[in-house]
């Protein structure tokens, strides 16, 4: 499985619960990507940093922990 994460920038443990949420990914065998601009901000061993689009498709789930879903 491969999975994007895109830390909430406007939080403040964003970086290190992306970091956590990256590394038990990882050891579970799932691939993380995360957007190339995160690699000094979110550095996490093993996660793949690439373009975002390039990340989204390759992806198969998506954490985006900010995002404002529309309502009806």
């Amino acid at each position: 499985m491969t999975v994007y994460i895109s830390p909430n920038p406007g939080k403040e443990q964003a970086v290190a619960t992306a970091q956590q949420a990256a590394q038990l990914l990882l050891m579970q065998g799932a691939t993380v990507l995360m957007r190339d601009d995160l690699n000094e901000t979110c550095c996490a061993d093993g996660v793949q940093y690439l373009p975002l689009e390039e990340c989204l498709p390759r992806t198969d789930a998506v954490s985006y922990t900010h995002l404002t879903l529309p309502t009806t």
